[in-house]
């Protein structure tokens, strides 16, 4: 590996903990989240001008087999529902998708991470500079508070009192530092760093107050202990180390998790219903209605979705944010990564994603590398139940590296 690739490499991780940024104001965008995306962009063009210098030039069939399903698909759903929604383009937002995802899941399948030497250095500055955002953006360190907010780090107003970090919302934060800890922790020699690691970890998601970020964490436990049977004593050390942890996120979880509080925001009733409309929209759509054919497919099934999660809710839901999406695109969302994509893409993409993950998990089970399969089940669980965000590139890092597990078991990349 040249010394620019393994630059732009370790510069693409140390970025990562920067997620709220003002690049999201240039025509970058969403993908403009993370400074990360300047390394990543530079990386996928020396890439690129690679390949085009092949002769002759090698493509994956399969990888050429999806962007025809995606392509046609999506055309077709054009014809159906039109070009335009509420004053949105939806072939702009087809393009802007499409860009976004190739960019995804080139970050997983077309970075080799650990080649590079400053891979691990990367890792473990980008953690620091993730705990580092807490004590300045949220316990205002040494009075910085006002400079680590500013617009440059931040573009989104901070929802609530929970931290977030350098981050937008806390749970953004939740997953950054569990990914970016996780990883610290299966790249630490020595196990007082390991253990150091973890619990930093544990107790800054326990203490941050991110309610998915703590369900994930105690699943992810859980699933650890049904997985890695042979290893299961050291586990269960590891678990009495961890109990003031959980009593640490059992009262935080608890005091934010009242029914009142759950009745009084909006939280609920938009999540449940997004799911309930995107399952709908699967029913009637197995193949999915391509990138162009989301919002209009909100107008179609979300008064649907409503009816039905007002009728069999057990306690009072507040409508009004899933309410105005019926007519607006901002913020418009499934909520999860796992639903948007079964919108986009049907069933296919729900049967591929979980060969892929059940695929990289084996290989890490395999090859007895429990901490990265931790990182990949924790990233995994989040982007099915809470995360919905495919530009946080901490967690197209994970998937990267389980996919690099996967492939050199001595399974084909072409799978």
């Amino acid at each position: 590996m040249t010394f620019t690739r393994s630059i732009l490499i370790a510069a693409i991780v140390a970025a990562t903990p920067f997620q709220d940024t003002i690049l999201v104001a240039t025509p970058l965008r969403q993908m403009g989240r993370s400074f990360a995306i300047l390394p990543l962009l530079l990386l996928l063009l020396l890439d690129l001008a690679a390949w085009l210098a092949l002769r002759p030039k090698v493509l994956n069939l399969k990888f050429v087999t999806a962007i025809c399903y995606i392509c046609l698909l999506t055309t077709a759903y054009l014809g159906v529902f039109g070009v335009s929604w509420n004053d949105v383009s939806l072939p702009l937002k087809a393009a802007n998708m499409i860009i976004v995802s190739a960019v995804a899941v080139y970050a997983v399948a077309g970075i080799d991470w650990t080649a590079s030497p400053y891979f691990p250095g990367a890792v473990k500055t980008a953690f620091v500079v993730t705990v580092a955002g807490i004590l300045l953006c949220d316990l205002d360190l040494l009075g910085l508070g006002s400079v680590a907010n500013s617009a440059l780090f931040h573009q989104t107003a901070n929802p609530d009192l929970r931290w977030r970090g350098f981050n937008s919302e806390a749970s953004a934060l939740s997953l950054t530092l569990a990914t970016l800890g996780i990883l610290s922790a299966a790249l630490s020699v020595r196990r007082w760093a390991q253990v150091a690691f973890f619990a930093t970890t544990g107790l800054l998601l326990a203490a941050g107050g991110s309610k998915g970020g703590i369900l994930t964490l105690a699943l992810v436990v859980a699933l650890s202990l049904f997985t890695v049977r042979g290893h299961f004593g050291r586990l269960c050390g590891y678990l009495l180390l961890a109990a003031p942890i959980a009593y640490l996120a059992a009262d935080r979880f608890l005091s934010l998790s009242t029914l009142e509080l759950l009745s009084e925001t909006a939280t609920l009733a938009t999540r449940g219903t997004l799911a309930l409309w995107a399952s709908l929209v699967v029913l009637h759509n197995p193949l999915g209605v391509g990138f162009g054919g989301f919002y209009p497919a909100l107008s179609e099934y979300l008064p649907d979705a409503i009816r039905t999660a007002s009728q069999v809710a057990p306690i009072p839901l507040n409508f009004e944010e899933v309410v105005l999406y019926l007519t607006s695109s901002e913020n418009a969302s499934a909520k999860t990564m796992l639903m948007n994509f079964a919108v986009y893409l049907g069933v296919p993409f729900l049967l591929g994603y979980f060969v892929f993950v059940s695929r990289i998990v084996k290989a890490c089970i395999r090859s007895s590398h429990f901490t990265l399969m931790a990182a990949i089940l924790f990233v995994t669980v989040a982007l099915c139940t809470y995360s919905d965000s495919l530009v946080s590139y901490n967690v197209l890092l994970v998937y990267g590296l389980g996919w690099r597990e996967y492939t050199s078991n001595g399974h084909s990349a072409r799978s």
